[in-house]
């Protein structure tokens, strides 16, 4: 088997705890950006669109190595 009931435990422990620290950036970064005189607005959209590809692409990482995983066993990665 691929996949075990602790390694979906790891894997949910560490989601939660990404999202954690990107929601605390989103949070900061915008007063920060204001106390050193930048345009907080254009950089954090910048910051969210990168936060969004690599969320992206990490899901379609996982969902690849998912149907890697239940596909024909005889095949070889």
């Amino acid at each position: 088997m691929c996949f075990s009931s602790a390694w979906l435990v790891n894997f949910l422990i560490w989601l939660v705890v990404v999202c954690g620290v990107v929601a605390l950036v989103m949070l900061v970064l915008p007063t920060l950006l204001n106390w050193l005189g930048w345009g907080g607005g254009l950089v954090m959209q910048a910051i969210k669109i990168i936060v969004a590809v690599v969320v992206l692409v990490f899901l379609i990482y996982f969902v690849a190595d998912l149907l890697f995983c239940f596909g024909s066993p005889g095949r070889v990665r």
